[in-house]
């Protein structure tokens, strides 16, 4: 196991861009906020995050409601103590975030993990179905690449108008995954979280944007009327 002091930890991230949406930026910003030296390397591949087809459609629906904009591109050359690298040598531990279907072949003594959001391991659906099911709230999680193993479930509440705005809250939320994973693992806590905790969703289709689309335009009219018949309480509990 590696000193428990993160600022002799190498931390390699891998990332789709040198300037990636906001949200993957923020998650490499708190892995430098650690103390811990962190290393990054771009990976290419299929699309990876962003909105696109039918997720840009859901998303049009309703906006993000007070909330940055987890898509926004920034260049990680603004972030400080963090490197760019073309390949990893002797890092500690090593986290994939936003990168769609990527499967390297790094290892590290402490684990090599994805970040995933609804069973997704890059922003584009996340939240989407379980907004559109009102589901109640999007899972999230760290899998473990190199070796089974689940780390820092976690969980992000479901906006139930609107599709963008659960995404949106569901990848910050994730963004700050990897610092605090990095800490249970030095702090040697459980990796062993069953896999359910963040199931597999298949990916959307018209027949589901549809459906969905129908729910939230019934959930919608059906909140207006019962704002304009009921009362709020308050109370003290």
């Amino acid at each position: 196991m590696a000193d428990p002091d993160p600022a002799h930890l190498c931390v390699g991230v891998v990332v789709p861009s040198l300037a990636p949406a906001a949200w993957i930026g923020q998650a490499v910003a708190n892995l430098a906020a650690t103390g811990a030296h962190v290393v990054v390397r771009v990976v290419s591949g299929p699309a990876t995050g962003g909105l696109h087809g039918w997720s840009r459609v859901l998303c049009a629906i309703g906006g993000a409601r007070m909330l940055p904009d987890p898509d926004a591109a920034g260049p990680l050359s603004a972030l400080a103590g963090v490197h760019v690298v073309d390949d990893f040598a002797d890092v500690d531990v090593v986290f994939h975030v936003g990168v769609a279907g990527y499967t390297g072949a790094e290892t590290a003594p402490m684990g090599v993990w994805d970040v995933h959001v609804s069973g997704w391991d890059t922003g584009c659906d996340a939240g989407l179905q379980e907004t559109l099911q009102d589901d109640g709230a999007v899972d999230l999680g760290l899998r473990r690449v190199d070796a089974p193993g689940w780390l820092r479930p976690s969980a992000s509440r479901v906006q139930r108008l609107s599709p963008a705005t659960t995404r949106a809250r569901a990848l910050w939320r994730a963004a700050v995954l990897p610092a605090r994973a990095l800490g249970d693992l030095l702090a040697r806590r459980d990796t062993d979280t069953p896999a359910a905790t963040v199931p597999a969703h298949r990916p959307l289709s018209a027949a589901v944007v549809l459906r969905g689309s129908t729910r939230l335009a019934r959930r919608a009219v059906a909140t207006g009327v019962r704002r304009q018949l009921a009362r709020n309480e308050w109370f003290v509990a």
